[in-house]
């Protein structure tokens, strides 16, 4: 879990220090797709992925929900590569 204070830096530093701990989280995963789900994911709005990234339950079903619909996107003759 990670907190976060918006006190002394600006929301594009705040977007940026959100966006690498969600992304070293998701990478311990999937690997090879951290930086599309980040990206996914951080569409949510900072304060929402605050507020998941305080619940690991969350987190993980949202993670899960991004990594089905990045799948389903995939051309149906590619294969995705197998994750953890």
């Amino acid at each position: 879990m990670c907190n976060f204070s918006t006190t002394d830096i600006t929301k594009d530093d705040e977007l940026q220090s959100i966006g690498d701990s969600l992304h070293d989280i998701i990478m311990e995963s999937y690997p090879t797709s951290a930086d599309k789900i980040t990206g996914m994911l951080l569409e949510m709005g900072t304060e929402n992925i605050k507020q998941l990234m305080k619940n690991d339950g969350a987190l993980k079903t949202h993670i899960d929900e991004a990594v089905i619909v990045l799948s389903s996107k995939l051309p149906k003759n590619i294969q995705p590569l197998t994750e953890r």
